[in-house]
C-alpha cells in the first residue's frame, strides 16, 4: 500500500473547508435554537396558562411567581377571580428512576388546615408500562383529592411513579402553611425535642387526621430497626380563636388505654399572649386550651391502636396476641445474580442483595410460643448500558417459622413494600406459590428470577438463623 504525498497547501485548504463546515453547522444550530427556542417557550407558557385554568377554572388573574426552596416545590402564585383570592398555585418538579413530573398544585383554605383544589400535570415522563397504573391512581385522586387517596400509592404496582407524585403534592401542602398564615411543620426537630433519640421514625411518614377539632396530623414512632413496632406518637394540634393562635406538638406513648404524655412539648406558634413562648416547653403545668388539645390527642390515641408487631404478626399467626421485643440481626446477608440468554454476549448487570433485619417471637393468649417472625429486605438492580436500560427497586417482607420436634417448619410470607420492576410477577407467582406450600425450594419465577432467587435465599438464611436460635448455637 502506498501513500500519496500532498503539499502543505492541500492540508491548509482541507482545514479551511472543515472549519467552514463547522462554522456553518454552528450557525445553523444557533439559528435553529433561535427559531425553535421561542416556540418551545411559548408552548410551555401556553401549557402553564392552561394548567392555571385547570386548577382554578374561574380565575381571571394570577400574580407573579414567588420562589420557594423545597425539595420539589419551586415557586407559587396567587390565583384571583377579580379581586377575590381563590388560593395558591404551587409549581413542583421532581423525578426518580420511574417518572418525572412538572405539576401545578392548587391549594385553598387556612394555612393550618389546607385543602387540595386540583393538581394539573403540565409535563410528564414515565417508564413504559407504569403509565396506565399511574393514571388509575391519579384519576381516583383527581375525583376526590383527599389525604386517603393521596396516600393510596402503596400497593398500586407503580409505587415509585405514584409515590413521587404523592411526595410532591405532600410537600406543596406542607409548604403552603408558611405562605398562608400557618406554620410549616418540622417533625425532626419536634421528635428530637420531645423524645430525643428514644425512638426511630420513617421520613415523610406523617399521617393526616380527618374530622379533628384541633388535631391535624400525627407522626408514628418506632422502637425497632425495621420501623415496624409503633411505640409512640407525636401529635400536631392547632387552635385558632379571638384570643390568638396556638400550634402545639406533644408526645404520647404507652398502652392504648392509658397513654402517657411526654414531659416535654414543642410550641410551633403562639399568639395567645404578647411574646408568647415558642419552642421547647414543659407539660407539667399544662392547663386551659393546652389541656383541651392534649385531651383530643389522647382520645385519638385510645381509639386508634398502635400498629405494632403483635398486629402485624396476626397476618402470619392467626392466634397471635403478643410478641417479644424485636432483636436486630447483624451481618446476615445474601448476594445473587442471573445471566439471561438474550444478554449473554452483552455487558449487563442483573444482581440482587438482601439482608435479615430483625426478628421477634410470637405468643398466643396463654403466652405459649407460636413461632418466630423475620423481617427481610432486598434490593434488585438491572443495567444494560448498550440499550440504556436501568431498573432497580427494593422490597421488604415478613416470613414466619415454627419449631416442631426439633425441626424448623416454614410458615407464611407477607410482602410489606415492593418497588421492584418485576415486583408484581414476583408477588403473583413466587410469593403466592410459596404461601400455597411454604418451603425452602419453591420453584423460581420466570420473568422475576432474580427477585425470587433473592427472597428464596433470604428465607433459607432466616430458617437457618431460627434453627441455630432454637438449638442455642
Amino acid at each position: 500500500m502506498s501513500f500519496e504525498k500532498k503539499p502543505i497547501k492541500y492540508y491548509l485548504q482541507t482545514v479551511g473547508v472543515l472549519t467552514a463546515i463547522g462554522v456553518v453547522s454552528a450557525a445553523l444550530i444557533t439559528s435553529l435554537n433561535l427559531l425553535t427556542g421561542p416556540v418551545i417557550q411559548e408552548r410551555r407558557e401556553q401549557a402553564q396558562s392552561a394548567a392555571f385554568k385547570e386548577v382554578f377554572p374561574t380565575l381571571t388573574e394570577v400574580s407573579d411567581a414567588t420562589l420557594m426552596a423545597g425539595q420539589y416545590v419551586k415557586e407559587y402564585r396567587v390565583a384571583y377571580e377579580g379581586s377575590e383570592e381563590l388560593g395558591k398555585i404551587i409549581r413542583a418538579e421532581g423525578q426518580n428512576s420511574r417518572a418525572s413530573y412538572n405539576l401545578m398544585i392548587g391549594i385553598t383554605g387556612d394555612g393550618d388546615d389546607p385543602s387540595i383544589a386540583k393538581v394539573a400535570i403540565v409535563e410528564q415522563e414515565m417508564t413504559p408500562g407504569y403509565d396506565t397504573t399511574f393514571k388509575a391512581y391519579y384519576d381516583a385522586f383527581a375525583a376526590d383529592p383527599s389525604d386517603a387517596n393521596l396516600e393510596a400509592y402503596k400497593g398500586t404496582g407503580a409505587t415509585l411513579s405514584c409515590g413521587l407524585f404523592r411526595d410532591m403534592v405532600k410537600e406543596a401542602k406542607d409548604m403552603y402553611a408558611g405562605i398562608s398564615g400557618g406554620v410549616s411543620e418540622d417533625f425532626a426537630i419536634e421528635i428530637s425535642t420531645i423524645f430525643g433519640t428514644t425512638y426511630t421514625y420513617a421520613d415523610k411518614d406523617d399521617r393526616s387526621v380527618d374530622g379533628g377539632t384541633y388535631l391535624k396530623k400525627y407522626y408514628p414512632l418506632y422502637n425497632d430497626a425495621g420501623n415496624l413496632n409503633e411505640a409512640a406518637r407525636i401529635y400536631s394540634l392547632r387552635y385558632s380563636g379571638d384570643d390568638g393562635k396556638l400550634g402545639l406538638a406533644i408526645g404520647l406513648s404507652g398502652d392504648q388505654e392509658n397513654p402517657v404524655l411526654a414531659e416535654k412539648a414543642y410550641v410551633l406558634q403562639n399568639t395567645l399572649v404578647e411574646n408568647g413562648t415558642t419552642g421547647e416547653v414543659s407539660t407539667a403545668d399544662f392547663s386551659g386550651i393546652y389541656t383541651t388539645l392534649v385531651d383530643e390527642a389522647k382520645a385519638h390515641y385510645q381509639a386508634n391502636g398502635l400498629d405494632n408487631l403483635a398486629a402485624k404478626s396476626k397476618n402470619l399467626f392467626s392466634t397471635a396476641k403478643s410478641t417479644s421485643d424485636a432483636t436486630k440481626i447483624d451481618d446476615v446477608s445474601i448476594v445473587t445474580s442471573a445471566l439471561l440468554p438474550q444478554y449473554r454476549d452483552k455487558p449487563f448487570e442483573n444482581t440482587g442483595t438482601g439482608e435479615l433485619v430483625e426478628h421477634w417471637t410470637v405468643f398466643d393468649e396463654a403466652s405459649a410460643e407460636l413461632g418466630e417472625v423475620y423481617l427481610c429486605s432486598m434490593t434488585l438492580h438491572f443495567s444494560e448500558p448498550e440499550q440504556y436500560l436501568e431498573a432497580h427497586g427494593d422490597a421488604t417482607y415478613l416470613v414466619s417459622f415454627s419449631y416442631e420436634s426439633e425441626t424448623v417448619k416454614f410458615g407464611k410470607m407477607q410482602v410489606l413494600t415492593d418497588t421492584m420492576s418485576r415486583g408484581p410477577q414476583w408477588e403473583e407467582s413466587y410469593v403466592a406459590n410459596y404461601n400455597a406450600n411454604p418451603s425452602g425450594d419453591v420453584e423460581l419465577t420466570a420473568n422475576a428470577t432474580i427477585s425470587a432467587s433473592a427472597s428464596q435465599q433470604l428465607t433459607l438464611k432466616a430458617a437457618e438463623h431460627y434453627s441455630n436460635l432454637k438449638k442455642g448455637a
